[in-house]
């Protein structure tokens, strides 16, 4: 999806969680890509209708769009948001599956009580 798309619906729908990956050419990203993406747990979770997943790459300009909209340089960079305050961010080059996977149950649970 794109990222005003995904913008706009987590405007709209406040059960909406919306998960944005940006990568580079770097251990830190190949690590996400063969890693954290793979992981059993994660797949499930990106599954739920609930959940909007968009991976960029630091040179798209979407990219670009996030790293000045929150201030950071370098990838890899992985936002988790939902509703209109919550934002996590992971900026570990070995970011933990099981991190990942528990950060996007809890914001799923959150936005859907």
């Amino acid at each position: 999806g794109s990222s005003r798309g995904a913008l706009q619906r987590l405007g709209r729908e406040p059960q909406c969680v919306l998960l944005v990956s940006i990568e580079g050419s770097n251990p830190g990203s190949l690590w996400l890509v063969q890693r954290v993406w793979q992981d059993v747990h994660v797949q499930r979770l990106l599954r739920e209708p609930q959940v909007e997943a968009i991976r960029l790459q630091e040179s798209d300009d979407e990219a670009l769009f996030w790293l000045d909209e929150f201030g950071l340089a370098g990838t890899p960079a992985v936002l988790l948001l939902h509703g209109l305050r919550y934002t996590q961010l992971f900026r570990e080059s070995r970011l933990p599956p099981s991190k990942l996977a528990s950060a996007l149950a809890s914001a799923l649970a959150s936005a859907l009580a």
